[in-house]
């Protein structure tokens, strides 16, 4: 931890480890597992005589100081803080998904992290960042991001790791062989290089056709509905233009999921579309 100038003591409470410090003219303490400070009070350093108890959940702290014994006291609760997982993004964090004790966030880092209360695990796939993701109550997960990339991944059952399915550039409409790292995607002519999936949303279907709906908005103003197969391909059912970057879409989950109907909330205005049957 950077910053820390006088650590006191180090202590396993409740599973957890706890460190008692002084960083500048405060007393400190950590929870090491999740770097998540639960108390800090300021008291002029750690040049002075102290003392720290946690009885029943109550941390009392007392420090002399102008030679007055100060007393402080506060709850805290440790298993509020435990991390899910110790893998980390190497940079911003965009996005974050939560399904069946499983947490899956995706980030600037180009990568997506699925973590349990036990184990992480980070998967390397997207070539650009990770935006949006979206998982449907059967266990698809959609990942979205830069160069206009879709994926869709199976998460197996009490497992984290993930297993990539479909790749997809959503502006050309293009599908991508999984596992095949493409110089389409390094194309300079190619129209999904300038373009990012801002949003993503998706809902199991109703249409035997398709195992799910996903709703994706677009750094060039599209918003677009698709229906994924069962074959693992997508089908671009939809597309609406707007004038400005789509940063948010919400399917509506209170309609029949079936795609001749179907509602769109767009940058928090909702948009109502209605087609034919193929």
């Amino acid at each position: 931890m950077s910053g820390v100038y006088w650590i006191e003591r180090l202590e396993q409470r409740d599973g957890f480890t706890v460190m008692y410090y002084f960083h500048g003219q405060q007393f400190k303490v950590t929870v090491l597992e999740s770097g998540d400070t639960v108390f800090s009070v300021e008291c002029g350093g750690g040049h002075r005589s102290w003392d720290v108890l946690i009885d029943n959940g109550i941390l009392h702290f007392a420090y002399i100081n102008n030679p007055k014994v100060k007393t402080v006291r506060q709850g805290i609760t440790f298993n509020l803080f435990k991390r899910y997982g110790t893998v980390n993004h190497g940079s911003e964090i965009h996005s974050a998904v939560y399904h069946k004790e499983l947490i899956v966030t995706g980030g600037e880092d180009c990568t997506l992290i699925v973590r349990s209360q036990d184990t992480a695990v980070q998967v390397s796939s997207h070539i650009s960042n990770v935006r949006a993701l979206c998982v449907t109550e059967s266990g698809l997960l959609f990942s979205a991001g830069g160069r206009g990339s879709l994926k869709a991944w199976n998460i197996p059952p009490d497992r984290t790791d993930l297993e990539l399915v479909s790749d997809y550039a959503v502006v050309s409409d293009t599908h991508i062989p999984v596992g095949y790292n493409s110089s389409y995607r390094f194309d300079q002519r190619n129209s999904d290089n300038d373009q990012r999936v801002m949003s993503v949303d998706c809902c199991d279907s109703a249409d035997r056709r398709f195992l799910c709906f996903v709703a994706c908005g677009l750094s060039n103003g599209e918003a677009c509905l698709l229906g994924y197969t069962p074959d693992n391909k997508f089908v671009k059912l939809l597309s609406d233009y707007h004038d400005n970057c789509v940063t948010r879409v919400k399917i509506d989950r209170n309609l029949p999921r079936n795609w001749d109907t179907f509602v769109v909330v767009i940058n928090d205005i909702w948009h109502g579309t209605r087609t034919e049957h193929m």
